[in-house]
């Protein structure tokens, strides 16, 4: 058995806002010559925009194998000022794969930080920004945990900011 969640417009209203801070950029190596892969490290400050208490994964880093935070979508600002989708992403999970249990509740207006995230970042080389330039970059971030037998998923809709140097 799959599991699929596909991406979202990233025009949908967030019920969870996040703003990323400390962003720093590692290349990866890749088989293909017109592949990029970065390992992209950050701390996310998030607030509940909804009038719902929802349901998060601990705060405590995770074991490896947990799945909690994936990419769902990465936009680009391009030289004419508009926001251009990158990467929209499709994410598969196989059954067995863990999820961290559900153990917080973020309240309606309430925030909360989680430091020292890390997601990989792929692009054709052509998406890249220009050398020495540093666009802003805006995202959707998927984060899932387990309650009660079933997988529950937010998306965090995180504000622009500057490609990390």
């Amino acid at each position: 058995m799959l599991l699929f969640v596909t991406g979202l417009a990233p025009a949908l209203a967030a019920e969870l806002t996040g703003r990323i801070s400390g962003a720093k950029l590692q290349a990866r190596a890749t088989e293909d010559p017109e592949v990029v892969r970065y390992e992209l490290r950050f701390d996310l400050k998030m607030q509940n925009a909804s009038r719902e208490t929802l349901l998060l994964p601990a705060r405590a880093r995770v074991a490896d194998e947990q799945n909690r935070l994936s990419l769902q979508w990465v936009q680009m600002k391009n030289g004419r000022g508009s926001w251009e989708t990158v990467w929209d992403g499709l994410r598969v999970w196989v059954e067995g794969t863990r999820f961290p249990p559900c153990e917080e509740t973020l309240k309606p207006g309430r925030k909360r930080a989680w430091r020292d995230q890390k997601l990989e970042l792929i692009f054709l080389k052509r998406q890249l920004p220009v050398e020495g330039s540093r666009p802003l970059l805006r995202m959707g971030l998927w984060m899932g945990c387990e309650a009660e037998g079933r997988v529950r998923s937010e998306v965090v809709r995180v504000e622009e900011f500057a490609w990390p140097q």
